[in-house]
C-alpha cells in the first residue's frame, strides 16, 4: 500500500517547483449528533480534482496516513480532518498547491450523487486479500450491523442530551436579568470607546 501512496504521491500532489513552506491545519469534515453519522462539509468545493477512497475495507485510513507522511517529507501543505467515529484516523485531506483532495466513502453509490464531478477512485479492498476476507464474510456483516446499531443509539442518546441541554438553558435565560446584562454592556463599550 506505501508504493502505491508514493506513486499516487508523486504524479498527482508532488510539485517539485513549490515553494510553500509545509503547515498541516485541521478540518472537520464529519460529525456524530442526534442524526447519526453525518457530513459536515466537504473538501470538494476547494479542489479541482478529486480522489475517492472507496473503503471496503476499512483500511483507507492507512492511506491517507501514508500520503500525510510523504507531504511532511516534502513539506507539501496540507488540510487534513478526522473521523469522528475514530479520531486517531484520518478520513480526507486537501492539498491545496495541488488542488487535489482525497476522501473516504463506505462506497462508491455515496459518492455518485455528485454526478458530474469527475473524479479518481482508489478502492482499498485491492490491498487485500479476497480469500481472507471472504472467511469472514459473517463475521464481517455481524460486526458492521452491530456498528450501525451501535451508531443509532448513540444518535438517540445524543438526542436525549440536546433536549436537556435546552431546558437547562431556559432555566437560565428565565433567571438571567436582562437589563443588567445591558447595562454591563453599555458600560464596557464606553470604556472602550474612551480610551
Amino acid at each position: 500500500m506505501s508504493a502505491a501512496a508514493k506513486r499516487f504521491f508523486y504524479n498527482d500532489i508532488f510539485d517539485k517547483n513549490n515553494n510553500i513552506t509545509k503547515s498541516c491545519k485541521i478540518r472537520l469534515i464529519s460529525a456524530i449528533n442526534d442524526h447519526g453519522y453525518i457530513r459536515t462539509g466537504s473538501y470538494e468545493s476547494k479542489a479541482q480534482k478529486k480522489c475517492i477512497i472507496i473503503n471496503g475495507s476499512g483500511c483507507g485510513h492507512l492511506f491517507l496516513t501514508e500520503l500525510c507522511k510523504l507531504a511532511n517529507c516534502e513539506n507539501t501543505d496540507y488540510i487534513i480532518s478526522y473521523d469522528s467515529l475514530c479520531p486517531e484516523r484520518t478520513d480526507g485531506i486537501l492539498f491545496p498547491s495541488a488542488a487535489l483532495s482525497v476522501t473516504i466513502r463506505d462506497d462508491q453509490k455515496s459518492w455518485e450523487k455528485y454526478h458530474g464531478i469527475p473524479y479518481k477512485t482508489i478502492n482499498m479492498k485491492r490491498f487485500t486479500d479476497a480469500r481472507e476476507r471472504k472467511k469472514h464474510k459473517n463475521m464481517i456483516s455481524f460486526i458492521t450491523k452491530l456498528e450501525s446499531s451501535a451508531i443509532a443509539e448513540a444518535a438517540k442518546n445524543f438526542k436525549i442530551a440536546s433536549e436537556l441541554h435546552t431546558q437547562t438553558e431556559k432555566i437560565y435565560i428565565s433567571a438571567m436579568d436582562f437589563q443588567k446584562k445591558e447595562k454591563l454592556t453599555d458600560e464596557i463599550i464606553r470604556k472602550l470607546l474612551n480610551t
